[in-house]
């Protein structure tokens, strides 16, 4: 893995030779970093990219989803703001970006987020399943279940949300049913 990882390392700093200004390679390059882990190294080519080319929408998703992985959360709030104000309808973004700030406490605006990507993309099921997850932060039960029912009925082997759900069954004092919800996230995972 090692060899692989530095030949394609070094053909695409052969192409950033070649024409330095080459976003598309800064950005590919720091999506290669990024699966080997070189996460570091990753953010200055989202960054070089972003550089060549502002309103390259990937590249700031891109980094922001680098700097949740390297904890540097506000950063990463920054990055998906800029993103979605060059792309208001990106929904994984508007996901992403409430999952840190549910991280941070900041649950109104996490579930603002949640709601705005269900609204742009209806058959987000992991969206649905986060939206649920701060609905329960709220000690909105009711909602959270409808949230996971919702993701289930998009995809019924979503074993997150069977698990979500029987949580929120359980605090409803719904037994039976959470013990189902279980028994299916266990079939599935």
């Amino acid at each position: 893995l090692v060899g692989s990882e530095m030949c394609i390392r070094d053909s695409f700093k052969t192409a950033l030779e070649l024409k330095p200004d080459y976003f598309e390679v800064n950005f590919n390059l720091g999506l290669t970093l990024q699966q080997f882990g070189r996460l570091d190294e990753a953010v200055e080519n989202f960054k070089s990219a972003i550089k060549h080319s502002p309103d390259y929408v990937d590249a700031h998703a891109s980094l922001g989803n680098v700097l949740k992985q390297l904890g540097r959360l506000e950063e990463a709030i920054k990055s998906y703001e800029k993103t979605i104000a060059i792309k208001p309808n990106y929904a994984e973004v508007h996901n992403n970006l409430g999952n840190v700030l549910r991280d941070f406490g900041r649950l109104n605006d996490a579930a603002k987020c949640y709601e705005r990507a269900v609204t742009i993309k209806p058959d987000f099921i992991v969206a649905y399943n986060n939206f649920g997850n701060v609905l329960r932060d709220f000690g909105r039960l009711n909602d959270a279940a409808k949230c996971y029912k919702k993701a289930l009925e998009l995809n019924s082997n979503f074993a997150e949300a069977h698990n979500n759900l029987g949580i929120v069954l359980m605090e409803l004092g719904k037994h039976n049913e959470a013990l189902r919800c279980y028994k299916n996230a266990i079939n599935i995972k």
